[in-house]
This record gives structure tokens, C-alpha cells and sequence, in this order.
């Protein structure tokens, strides 16, 4: 009987450390907030544009595999391949990512 009125005693209690639902969706809010402030679209660079294309395309030509082995993929020959582009096709890039801002 002991347990019984102390399992009944903690279930009557949890509400006293339970958090408001209104505040759980308040930092939710807050933090969704801050999450888009930090992005910044005026620091798009020509490597963003061109990263978004080649995640694109390998998308295109892998539509089996998982998107976490297109991303790994991407980010493993992205920096490589950008080191490889001409300087025209870098201004290119450049052009396009003004455009988008």
C-alpha cells in the first residue's frame, strides 16, 4: 500500500515539473529565429552557387542512393573541383550568386 500512495503522490506532483507547453514553443520559436538571422544571403559567394549545382546534379545522377551519400560525396570533391575551375567560370559563379542577392 506504501507503493501505491507514493506512485499516486508522484503522479499527482509531475505536474509542479512538467514545463509549460507555451514556453517549450516559445524557445522553439526563438530558436528558429536566430537560426535564420544567422544566415546571411549577402555572403553568398560563386563556391555556393557552384556547391548547390553540384549537389543538384549528382541528386540527378544518383536518384537510388540516400541524399547523406549525395552530401558526403559533394562535400568530399566540392573544394577540389572549385580549385579546378577557370577564372571565367569562377566570375561565372560570381555573377550568378549577385544575382541571387
Amino acid at each position: 500500500i506504501e507503493t501505491l500512495c507514493v506512485r499516486s503522490f508522484l503522479h499527482r506532483i509531475r505536474i509542479l515539473f512538467m514545463r509549460d507547453p507555451a514556453e517549450d514553443k516559445r524557445m522553439r520559436l526563438n530558436k528558429q529565429i536566430m537560426r535564420l538571422e544567422c544566415k546571411v544571403p549577402q555572403r553568398m559567394t560563386g563556391y555556393h552557387v557552384f556547391y548547390s549545382d553540384l549537389v543538384g546534379a549528382t541528386k540527378r545522377g544518383a536518384e537510388e542512393a540516400a541524399p547523406s551519400v549525395c552530401a558526403a560525396k559533394c562535400s568530399r570533391m566540392a573544394s577540389q573541383l572549385w580549385a579546378r575551375q577557370s577564372p571565367m567560370a569562377r566570375e561565372m559563379y560570381d555573377q550568378r550568386a549577385r544575382q541571387i542577392v
